[in-house]
């Protein structure tokens, strides 16, 4: 992940539950770590850096079939997307 563009991914806001950004070769990826895995601040003044250490509990990536998601996820784009494209 291009971590130089990559944005906290919040639930509920102020609690970091992981990074989403653009992977290598373009795609777009979401890595979640637990919650309290990183300290939940007011300000929302994380640095990436901060989850760097942590273990990934679940993944979703965008390919141009659809998306990829494995482990723990929230509703997020890529879950949004596979539930209008199953609901189509």
């Amino acid at each position: 992940m291009k971590t130089d563009t990559a944005r906290i991914i919040e639930e509920p806001p102020g609690v970091p539950r992981g990074v989403s950004g653009e992977a290598s070769g373009g795609s777009f990826v979401e890595l979640y770590v637990r919650r309290g895995a990183v300290p939940m601040s007011t300000k929302r003044d994380w640095e990436i850096s901060a989850f760097f250490d942590q273990s990934v509990i679940g993944v979703a990536r965008e390919f141009e079939s659809g998306w990829a998601i494995s482990g723990e996820v929230m509703l997020t784009r890529a879950q949004a997307a596979a539930t209008t494209k199953k609901n189509e």
